[in-house]
């Protein structure tokens, strides 16, 4: 490897085997920074969208809520708690981005109807904001609810075969789910997070 090749792949090595959430971030941004194929990166609005987990939280909540510029009633009812400051960020950025505009009645709202990593989709960055919402799930387990959760977990032995069907009934279940989401006709008023996990305990003979 050449100079440029060599500290692309070193940066590559430090986010791999990083230890904690910031060093993960750093080398990541790193990363980014050195990207050989600059056109691929994501604009630093869009990374930032990907980073934290309340810019989407907010762009569900303007569907939500009528929200103004006072974002105060936001934050007395968003969980887990975001400063004030932060949300004003996540509404501007937002705002860059063409997800949010005022209505004619002076009200926040959505521009979209969701958002999906599609152009923005890196693997690295997604996976670093599913972490967020992991943690978004051990918090809403641990917290007294003021409103009904469902927490389910199921630990099993099946076949490979069998383990394909179930895959493929969790990515119908998803594209189930977001079918009721889009249709729903009637005016929203709560955000909800659901997160899908499923994973080996057991590693493949021979590995």
């Amino acid at each position: 490897l050449d100079r440029k090749e060599a500290k692309y792949f070193e940066t590559m090595v430090k986010l791999d085997q990083a230890k904690t959430a910031a060093a993960r971030t750093a080398a990541m941004e790193d990363l980014l920074r050195q990207h050989p194929n600059p056109q691929h990166v994501l604009d630093s609005d869009a990374y930032e969208y990907y980073t934290h987990w309340y810019h989407s939280a907010m762009f569900a909540i303007l569907d939500a809520m009528n929200v103004e510029d006072d974002l105060a009633p936001v934050q007395k009812r968003i969980f887990p708690k975001v400063p004030l400051g932060k949300l004003r960020d996540s509404l501007s950025l937002l705002e860059r981005l063409g997800l949010a505009r005022k209505n004619e009645d002076g009200f926040w709202k959505p521009t979209k109807e969701s958002i999906s990593s599609g152009p923005y989709n890196n693997a690295e960055l997604v996976k670093q904001y599913q972490l967020q919402c992991f943690e978004l799930s051990k918090l809403a387990l641990i917290t007294p609810p003021k409103m009904p959760t469902v927490m389910s977990t199921l630990t099993f032995s099946i076949s490979s075969s069998a383990y394909k069907k179930l895959e493929a009934e969790l990515q119908e279940f998803k594209t189930r789910a977001r079918r009721i989401i889009s249709e729903d006709a009637e005016k929203a008023d709560g955000v909800y997070q659901m997160n899908l996990h499923l994973f080996p305990n057991l590693e493949p003979e021979g590995k």
